[in-house]
């Protein structure tokens, strides 16, 4: 499903604002017709007159809802231009991208559905690269429902994505995730589950600490990140870039965080045309 397309005037709109039906649609990725659905039980979207796979991240109805709810409150907020699923270099597309001016960027991912793990770094990578804050929004298991699973309300099975960047905050203090439900955010705290099993101790469920995890609305939780700084001291160096180092008597590429810009180390010259990395006047 996808809930933009260009009308037969080339302008882009987007399902859940279309009044009156027009006459052509055309997909944003592949260029193909569409139709649009105005579906009462789930949620309205456009369709492929012909089937095709453009979109390589197919959509649930969860999914669409959420990035709608989010992108139309957003709007209202004046954070920014705010933009839905707007394409970065053709590398990344956001479900929903915050365009500031004196301000980073911010890009948030609704996420329904499980991932391998490269798909994420992928994805947080380039976000980092480019200074951006990171939101991830997890939609929970009844939406999938509430994120507290039951019977055993305290205690919860992580996936692992959700484990290195809710607990082990591996990215650093500019990738955030929270849980979401109808127009609620809850920033949980989760603390391992130390009882014993079999040989050693369980390290794979987890219980939260309901008195320092919160619930903002989703107003609420943006203004936060509105006048939030970005700490480059905190980097923790996960990327690292080549860069060319020229003096008036060597040229030579040193490595540095494509975060902070931090020097981490020289490049052998060798190495470096391996890499087929260019120097000038060779």
């Amino acid at each position: 499903m996808a809930i933009k397309a260009y009308d037969s005037k080339g302008e882009i709109v987007l399902a859940f604002e279309v009044a009156e039906r027009d006459i052509e649609y055309t997909c944003c990725n592949c260029g193909n017709k569409m139709s649009f659905v105005n579906a009462n039980i789930k949620v309205k979207h456009f369709r492929h007159l012909v089937e095709c796979n453009c979109d390589p991240e197919p959509e649930t109805a969860a999914h669409i809802f959420y990035k709608r709810t989010v992108f139309q409150i957003l709007k209202k907020m004046n954070l920014g231009e705010v933009l839905l699923e707007h394409s970065l270099d053709g590398i990344a597309r956001p479900d929903i991208f915050v365009k500031r001016e004196n301000a980073p960027d911010i890009a948030i991912e609704v996420q329904a559905t499980n991932m391998e793990l490269d798909s994420f770094y992928q994805k947080i990578a380039y976000y980092l690269l480019q200074g951006f804050i990171t939101v991830y929004l997890f939609i929970t298991e009844e939406d999938k429902g509430d994120f507290l699973y039951s019977p055993r309300e305290h205690i919860y099975s992580l996936k692992e994505f959700e484990k290195r960047i809710l607990y082990h905050k591996i990215f650093g203090p500019t990738v955030k995730a929270a849980y979401i439900r109808g127009e609620t955010i809850r920033v949980p705290i989760f603390n391992p589950k130390w009882a014993k099993g079999g040989e050693e101790y369980c390290r794979t469920r987890f219980i939260i600490d309901h008195q320092q995890s919160y619930a903002k609305n989703i107003r609420e939780y943006f203004e936060d990140l509105r006048n939030f700084k970005i700490n480059r001291s905190n980097c923790k160096h996960l990327f690292t870039k080549h860069k060319l180092h020229t003096d008036d008597k060597i040229v030579r590429y040193q490595t540095v965080c494509g975060i902070c810009g931090k020097h981490m180390g020289w490049l052998p010259n060798k190495k470096a045309l391996e890499l087929g990395l260019p120097f000038p006047n060779k």
